[in-house]
């Protein structure tokens, strides 16, 4: 591997650290409006203690920048990310890196293949948390993964 590359990737990672840290320390958390802490509030109030903690997040972006789900990862819930663009996927993967209930899908979502996608990476029926953000389709990707999503 070339130098270049090599020193490309150090400030890659290093860019990513950095980016976590800041999202960390801002009133918001990493989400963009405090979206982060009102979903802690509803987790708090309606989640029953012994429902599976499991967290999808279509149009993850990086992953952690503006992400409503990052900080349910880091403290344990497991799930995907779903992201369609490659260089944020490539950055995404990074954010998932270590976080073992976490993966990455590299995917588009639309209301065709939801369903299938959502099985493909073991999500089950009752998920806890749905983070949908991709621009125009998100009440049909919605009405066809609630209403089409059989468990069997």
């Amino acid at each position: 591997m070339s130098l270049a590359k090599v020193a490309q990737r150090y400030v890659e990672n290093l860019e990513q650290k950095l980016q976590r840290v800041k999202y960390s320390l801002r009133r918001q958390g990493f989400s963009y409006s405090s979206e982060e802490r009102i979903l802690s509030k509803y987790i708090a109030e309606l989640l029953p203690q012994d429902h599976p903690r499991t967290v999808v997040d279509i149009g993850a972006g990086n992953g952690v920048r503006w992400s409503n789900t990052y900080s349910l990862f880091l403290s344990g819930w497991k799930g995907v990310g779903i992201e369609a663009d490659s260089d944020k996927f490539v950055r995404l993967v990074r954010a998932y890196k270590n976080l073992p209930q976490a993966q990455a899908c590299h995917s588009t979502a639309d209301p065709d293949n939801i369903v299938p996608l959502l099985r493909s990476v073991g999500i089950e029926r009752d998920l806890s948390v749905l983070s949908l953000d991709i621009d125009g389709n998100d009440y049909w990707v919605l009405k066809r993964s609630c209403c089409n999503f059989d468990p069997h």
